[in-house]
């Protein structure tokens, strides 16, 4: 029985968080201020403003949980979307890692991978992994370093899909639960969309 480490559904802004954050007063959950948020995190700074810089702290100090949501109901194909579909994956791991280390021992097996397997113990490697996204919840990767993270992630999911099935979570009521990891073969979809935002992020167009 795995055991959850972390609360997964963040709280939505308070009254002074959100005053950090221009343009929360009038919605926290509108596009712009999802943007925003996204890309003062991985340092595209377009407003020198002073909430924006104390958006900055919040994100270097580790307060992407208290945000991360605004993100939910950005595209796949945008820069908010993108981080959404990378903070589940994340949580995922954080809540059972037993099971997704397991399920990527199996998905290497089932692909025959043979010498081109990482040298690494799969368990070391996803650890390797789930750092460098750790970073990124710092604000400690910038969006030249965010594409080869994307497709290491989307790599990953493709090994775990391959092992049992491309199911990720299966119960509505859980924490996990979203409109990402719901749907029919959700983790390879999600390995799909986090390539494409890959793709644009090495042509600075992921936005």
């Amino acid at each position: 029985m795995t055991t959850r480490r972390t609360p997964r559904r963040p709280a939505m802004l308070d009254a002074e968080q959100a005053e950090n954050i221009p343009g929360a007063e009038d919605g926290a959950r509108s596009s712009e201020v999802a943007h925003l948020v996204a890309q003062t995190l991985v340092g595209i700074e377009k407003d020198s403003d002073q909430n924006v810089q104390h958006l900055r702290e919040l994100l270097e100090s580790g307060g992407v949980d208290t945000v991360s949501e605004l993100w939910s109901a950005s595209p796949a194909g945008t820069l908010p979307g993108t981080l959404w579909r990378l903070y589940l994956v994340y949580q995922w791991y954080l809540r059972d890692p037993k099971l997704v280390n397991e399920r990527f021992r199996q998905g290497l097996s089932a692909l025959e991978i043979g010498e081109a397997a990482p040298v690494e113990r799969p368990e070391k490697s996803m650890s390797t992994l789930m750092a460098e996204l750790a970073a990124l919840w710092q604000a400690k990767t910038s969006i030249t370093g965010l594409g080869p993270l994307l497709d290491k992630v989307a790599d990953f999911l493709h090994v775990l899909a391959s092992g049992v099935s491309a199911e990720w979570i299966k119960d509505a009521r859980d924490e996990l639960a979203d409109p990402v990891t719901l749907r029919p073969q959700a983790l390879l979809q999600t390995a799909s969309d986090l390539k494409l935002s890959a793709r644009a992020a090495k042509a600075n167009r992921l936005d």
